[in-house]
Parts: structure tokens; C-alpha cells; sequence
């Protein structure tokens, strides 16, 4: 699945809400000042994604991406009910990892530039 557009309707610390959809291919890096709403940005993925993120906390979050079989998947978060649609038409949530591991699947800037290893890259 590769992330299109992400709509921010209602998350805790954001107002007024906001979409992006302008995702590319690959890896996305997101910068911005303190408080700009980078994290934020994360926790609204999350949101739409796993049942379990964001509980009880009026989130209306919606997150479109590109199948690998070529369709469009939609999660769409509203409280506390997540479901998901195949080219519009409701389906079971795609395998993802567990929400334990998210945080294995994250990486933030100083992990990209930290040198433990001595390449300078």
C-alpha cells in the first residue's frame, strides 16, 4: 500500500483541519518547526489505521492509498468506529502489523542521520 491522501478532519491539537496529497513514491520526509504539527501528522495515520490508536478522543481522520493489485483503499476513522473500502465498497481490514510493532516501522529524522556506523551517509 503506498499512502495518497491523508484528511484531518478532527484530531486532538489540530484545528482547523487539513488534507495532504502530495505523497510520492518512496519515503515522504515531513520537517516543520516545534508544534507545527509533525506529529501530530503521524498520530492522525495511526489513527486511521489501527482501532486501537486515538481511543475515545472524537478523532475524524481518513487516509487513501494505492493497492498493489492497482485499486484505491480507504480507511476511514469517525470516534471510535474504523472501516475500511475497496474501490468503494466496504471491506476487512488489510493485513497490517500489529499495533504493538508500530514503532518498529517508524523512523525519525535522527535515525536517518545517526553515524553509528561510519559512512558518513
Amino acid at each position: 500500500m503506498r499512502l495518497r491522501r491523508l484528511q484531518i478532519d478532527r484530531l486532538p491539537g489540530i484545528r482547523p483541519g487539513f488534507s495532504l496529497d502530495d505523497f510520492t513514491p518512496g519515503v515522504n520526509v515531513v520537517v516543520g518547526p516545534n508544534a507545527s504539527g509533525k506529529s501530530s501528522l503521524l498520530r492522525a495515520l495511526r489513527a486511521a489505521l489501527y482501532r486501537d490508536e486515538q481511543r475515545h478522543e472524537g478523532v475524524h481522520v481518513e487516509a487513501t492509498f494505492d493497492d498493489d493489485a492497482g485499486g484505491t483503499l480507504t480507511a476511514a476513522r469517525i470516534g471510535d468506529d474504523l472501516h475500511w473500502q475497496r474501490d468503494g465498497v466496504r471491506i476487512e481490514a488489510p493485513p497490517l502489523p500489529e499495533h504493538r510493532f508500530v514503532s518498529c516501522y517508524t523512523l525519525g529524522v535522527e535515525d536517518l542521520l545517526d553515524d553509528d556506523h561510519g559512512t558518513d551517509t
